[in-house]
């Protein structure tokens, strides 16, 4: 999604398929630590990405990953 530049912690939605409660978000390589990642169901997560993000722009990439899966395609 599209967060202008000088935005407060914004939360977002990732939909997908086949999630489950220990899903991990994967931003730019790595584990997702700095905010808890919400399973709402299997086929949506939510996270809150915090205001320091948008002090400039930039396109950042995401991804999940299922226990003993590969990681999904990244978005940005």
């Amino acid at each position: 999604p599209f967060v202008a530049l000088g935005s407060g912690d914004t939360a977002i939605t990732l939909r997908g398929s086949g999630f489950v409660q220990n899903t991990v978000l994967i931003f730019e390589d790595a584990r997702w630590s700095e905010t808890p990642v919400t399973f709402v169901d299997a086929s949506t997560l939510r996270v809150t990405l915090p205001s320091r993000m948008f002090q400039a722009a930039f396109s950042y990439r995401f991804g999940v990953q299922n226990p003993q899966s590969l990681v999904s395609n990244r978005l940005a």
